[in-house]
């Protein structure tokens, strides 16, 4: 039992040290078309707003990722009259895709649309491409998982998270963009 709660302990550490490791860097250019149409760069330039990403690239990770929509949406993008300082932040969920996924572009678009509500189309992003630059640089490791990063408005990470959703994870975020 004491050499399987040690193993356990050791894979949170591990597993921490694999969420810090983009904290600092700089968000890798990365250039998208939106489901509204419109093509997207990000880390945003010009803008005085923090920005949440979400990344993608597995069917695997839609399971994981459902668990987030909701707290996401709700915190960051449904505009509450009782909430006196709601967030003013840039939140992105983006789709990487290559290879033979990039065939089935038009019909993983159609499913997300038909998913959400045109109100939410500005903000996916769906990137057509060579994947490897971003796992490699960003250091993901598992595709099953969907990864979480708030850049700050100067483009760099200051926080990264990987995983299903969490209301620890959720406060880290915002007390991320509260700095």
């Amino acid at each position: 039992m004491k050499l399987l709660s040690k193993i356990v302990m050791l894979f949170c550490i591990l597993f921490s040290f694999i969420s810090l490791a983009q904290i600092g860097k700089v968000f890798p250019l990365l250039n998208g078309k939106s489901l509204d149409g419109n093509v997207v760069s990000l880390p945003v330039k010009l803008t005085e707003k923090n920005t949440i990403v979400c990344i993608i690239y597995s069917q695997k990770t839609e399971k994981a990722l459902s668990t987030w929509m909701q707290p996401l949406a709700n915190t960051f993008l449904v505009k509450n009259p009782l909430d006196p300082e709601p967030y003013d932040v840039n939140l992105y969920f983006v789709v990487l895709l290559s290879g033979i996924k990039d065939l089935a572009s038009d019909a993983i678009e159609a499913r997300f649309k038909k998913a959400l509500g045109r109100d939410y189309y500005k903000n996916i992003i769906i990137y057509q491409g060579s994947i490897k630059p971003y796992t490699s640089e960003l250091e993901f490791g598992k595709k099953d998982e969907p990864y979480f990063c708030v850049i700050e408005k100067n483009g760099n990470i200051s926080y990264s998270t990987v995983g299903l959703y969490t209301a620890e994870k959720l406060q880290e975020i915002e007390n991320a963009i509260a700095k």
